[in-house]
């Protein structure tokens, strides 16, 4: 790039393709309303005409030329970095156990994964279009709590405190 701030191949293409644009746009037109020779016509002379307008066109002269520099010598070989001495990495859960009287809902607390026999009763009451239902100790199974979505509840909650607010 020289003085004038215009690439040498790089503007003519830019040039070229905008003109080719205009030309063809123009050739279109002119096939859509008057025939194939008109179009040939039509689309070469405007493709000419915007490509001279554009090559005229010369850009203002930099306003703020760019300083010269030169890169920092680099050393052939980097250092190679060694440990002395190395430590564990010791892993540390942030955050402590809530305590079971809080009240602050837990949306993303860890559930218990359900074993094949639970997944394989809910699948089947789905499928029969009944509501789940849980295994009693007299049938040989585990009475267990399924997880409740808290969400709805922190909703509500949310709701209630903006109307008392409002």
């Amino acid at each position: 790039m020289g003085e004038s701030g215009r690439g040498g191949v790089a503007g003519w293409l830019i040039d070229s393709m905008a003109a080719a644009v205009a030309g063809g746009a123009a050739g279109w037109c002119a096939l859509v309303l008057l025939g194939p020779l008109q179009a040939a016509i039509t689309g070469s002379a405007v493709l000419a005409i915007a490509m001279l307008g554009l090559r005229a066109v010369k850009p203002e002269p930099r306003r703020y030329p760019l300083p010269v520099f030169e890169l920092p010598g680099w050393e052939a070989e980097p250092e190679v970095l060694e440990l002395t001495e190395l430590e564990p990495l010791v892993l540390q859960d942030a955050l402590p156990a809530p305590d079971p009287d809080s009240r602050v809902v837990q949306l993303f607390a860890r559930q218990p994964l359900p074993t094949a026999g639970e997944l394989k009763a809910r699948i089947d009451a789905h499928l029969e279009g009944q509501p789940h239902r849980q295994p009693t100790p007299a049938a040989g199974g585990e009475v267990v709590s399924l997880p409740v979505d808290a969400s709805a509840a922190l909703r509500n909650a949310i709701a209630d405190l903006r109307r008392s607010l409002a």
